[in-house]
């Protein structure tokens, strides 16, 4: 289901209120581990995940903050519609 244009809005506007230091460490722990415990293919942190700690970490610290941006922005997508499905096959 595509979110609409207000529900985006709101995405971004939540994303805005989240500092430089807030992303690193969100995007540290999507690296560290996926929060459904079953990464998508297409998930960007999962190409970092399988580098070693170290690389990883520089790697996140060295991310521009619109790069911290796309993957939050995706994990929060993926949550959504995740938790959507699941919601919606339980009734």
């Amino acid at each position: 289901m595509p979110l609409s244009s207000t529900v985006i809005s709101l995405k971004i506007e939540q994303m805005e209120k989240l500092n430089l230091e807030r992303k690193r460490a969100l995007v540290f722990g999507l690296v560290y581990e996926c929060p459904l415990a079953d990464p998508l293919e297409n998930c960007p942190a999962k190409k970092i995940r399988n580098l070693p700690l170290k690389d990883a970490s520089k790697l996140v610290m060295d991310m521009e903050e619109n790069q911290l941006d796309k993957i939050i922005a995706c994990h929060r997508q993926c949550i959504w519609e995740r938790e959507f499905k699941l919601f919606d096959q339980n009734g």
